[in-house]
């Protein structure tokens, strides 16, 4: 897996492209070649200083579980109640806006269904496995089977996550 992060500097325009690919986009082909790259690290960050810090813990944090490579298997595999997954990184500006929203879910929900947070900087074994192309990524686990997954972070966040949770419930 490939981490692309540059700065494209071209006539005055400055357009930042921040993300983690398997394969990067071809989205400069018809776009004269930039004047100037700067490659990581960089002496001004891409993501805002307000999403920079790690995020101030919540009410909810308690009942989030930590995943690694090492308790992935037993913990979210071999269980047989819905697990919730978060696969983020520290980096990552969406992640970072998902996180509170997820650690929301996990004390809702709390007895009803298990969340656990795995953060692929850490634990990249998994990536290639899980077929992970772009974080965040949230996979629904139902008696160790992916049975729904939510990529990327978006509008209503909260209420796709509540809405996926019921439906995968009402399935039962």
């Amino acid at each position: 897996m490939k981490n692309i992060s540059r700065i494209l500097v071209g006539g005055g325009i400055a357009l930042s492209l921040v993300g983690c690919f398997n394969e990067p986009p071809n989205l400069y082909q018809n776009m004269p070649r930039p004047t100037k790259i700067m490659r990581t690290p960089l002496e001004t960050p891409l993501i805002p200083t307000s999403l920079q810090s790690a995020p101030a813990s919540t009410p909810y944090s308690n009942y989030l579980i930590e995943l690694t490579d090492v308790v992935f298997e037993g913990e979210v595999l071999k269980s047989n109640s819905l697990y919730l997954v978060n696969f983020y990184a520290p980096w990552c500006g969406p992640c970072k806006l998902a996180s509170p929203i997820i650690e929301e879910i996990a004390g809702k929900y709390h007895g009803k269904i298990k969340v656990g947070k795995f953060d692929i900087g850490r634990n990249g074994s998994l990536i290639d496995k899980y077929k992970l192309n772009a974080i965040p990524t949230v996979k629904f686990y139902k008696d160790g089977e992916v049975v729904d997954e939510l990529v990327g972070f978006g509008l209503n966040y909260k209420d796709v996550l509540e809405l996926r949770i019921q439906d995968i419930d009402s399935k039962k």
